[in-house]
């Protein structure tokens, strides 16, 4: 079975979002997800996003409204590079962009596996069989 790009990048975006959300549960704080994004209301863990977009040209300002920037390390994981959030006080933080491998041979056959990478780890994925799909931006609040 051929999956999409854009599907998968839909998937890594949501399965990140996921991981995020369960990550703030084990430290009892809240989350919500909503149709384009994921948001946690308080400040996340450490290295970890206070909101991921979920599709493509997500709504930045609403986003925005819903994360606490007062205080310091507010950051949000744009999944698809698209939109400039330097109007509301952040600067990129890093770019990245996601690699997938198709599965898991043996382990999980059905099950892509997921990384983020930049500069020269790109290629070196690809030559061990991953499929850059991104690109991807990580922006913080103050930088």
């Amino acid at each position: 079975m051929t999956v999409s790009k854009e599907f998968l990048v839909l998937a890594a975006a949501r399965n990140n979002a996921e991981w995020c959300a369960a990550m703030c549960r084990s430290h009892g704080l809240a989350s919500v997800f909503g149709p384009q994004d994921w948001t946690a209301a308080v400040r996340t863990p450490l290295f970890y996003p206070d909101a991921v977009t979920l599709v493509p040209t997500a709504d930045a300002a609403m986003l925005v409204d819903r994360i606490d920037t007062s205080a310091p390390g507010a950051s949000v994981k744009d999944s698809f590079a698209d939109f400039d959030l330097t109007g509301s006080g952040f600067g990129v933080l890093f770019e990245a962009w996601p690699v997938i491998l198709a599965a898991l041979h043996g382990l999980f056959p059905s099950v892509p596996v997921v990384g983020y990478e930049h500069g020269q780890d790109v290629a070196a994925s690809a030559r061990h069989g991953f499929e850059p799909v991104g690109p991807l931006r990580v922006w913080m609040h103050g930088r």
